[in-house]
């Protein structure tokens, strides 16, 4: 059995310098015309979400994140690129994602028209991603 005081004092360091390098080397191998997503959620595991996008923000199309939430605190840290949130986004904040300019990913039709009916009344345009899985709609997760 490990001794879980073993593991106490065991912490990261993380060069920001360096993540914004290794990020130019892995943008050369990408094909002309693809885009990179920078997937920073649960505070970019653990590195400090707001001073990683901020490091990386140039070399980047959007970011990645797990809550509506977590986009909101880029948004007021002042990240300007598009942030695509990865997880459900609750019905009861919905009108965020325009208030803050996020891309949901919408898992069901319902979820599309809810959304959509916003966008109408606001007026406003709006991306998403769309997320289909067959088996989801066969099951009446619409």
């Amino acid at each position: 059995m490990t001794d879980k005081k073993s593991y106490d004092r065991t912490y990261a360091i993380v060069n920001l310098d360096r993540m914004e390098e290794n990020l130019r080397l892995c943008k050369k191998s990408l094909r002309e015309g693809i885009a990179f997503c920078a997937v920073i959620k649960m505070d970019a595991y653990g590195h400090g979400m707001v001073e990683v996008a901020k490091a990386v923000e140039e070399e980047c199309a959007l970011f990645g994140v797990a809550t509506i939430e977590e986009a909101i605190t880029l948004r007021k840290a002042g990240i300007e690129k598009n942030i695509l949130v990865l997880g459900v986004v609750p019905e009861s904040q919905y009108t965020s994602l325009f208030d803050y300019r996020v891309m949901p990913s919408l898992f069901t039709t319902r979820q599309l028209d809810k959304i959509e009916k916003i966008a109408e009344k606001r007026k406003q345009n709006w991306r998403y991603i769309l997320l289909w899985i067959p088996e989801w709609e066969e099951s009446g997760s619409k």
